[in-house]
């Protein structure tokens, strides 16, 4: 059986206090949306489950990985300013291994974005409409999309 579905009593420390807060709140809602499946929460917090946390673990994740693709798109806007002002050399292997690194994990989202926008007076304006996008799904205040969505799987927001 594995680890996540032992009760909660079997476990020490953080993850057992997680367990009886999963109970605690089982007394409060009558059941959650768990994958496509249904579940009352007693049941899944006696099983060792707590959807809740782990919804709120899936958002958080999400958060993290906007973030770090948001730090690399600035990385690779500032190499690339570095690159057209002749500040940095090209022949740099650092300097080149991290900018095509950048480059093969930003170009595949900003290409249907530049076909969009066309670079004004020389400048590629999808780098900072895809932030701005990035910014306004996943705000570091939780008042965002990401963090409407995870109310409203909370049942604590409203659709409009």
């Amino acid at each position: 059986m594995p680890p996540a579905l032992y009760r909660a009593s079997h476990w020490n420390g953080p993850v057992a206090q997680l367990g009886e807060r999963c109970v605690r709140n089982a007394e409060v809602r009558s059941s959650i949306l768990l994958g496509s499946t249904i579940l009352p929460v007693a049941e899944s917090a006696r099983r060792g489950l707590c959807p809740a946390s782990m919804i709120h673990l899936i958002f958080e994740l999400i958060r993290a990985i906007l973030g770090l693709f948001s730090f690399i798109l600035i990385v690779y806007v500032v190499i690339s300013w570095l690159y057209a002002f002749d500040i940095i050399d090209r022949r740099n292997q650092f300097v080149r291994s991290t900018w095509e690194f950048c480059a093969r994990i930003t170009d595949p989202v900003l290409r249907p974005l530049r076909r969009l926008i066309p670079p004004i007076a020389g400048v590629d304006l999808s780098v900072l409409v895809l932030l701005l996008l990035i910014n306004f799904l996943s705000n570091p205040s939780h008042d965002d999309v990401l963090g409407w969505l995870e109310r409203l799987l909370y049942g604590q927001g409203s659709v409009l």
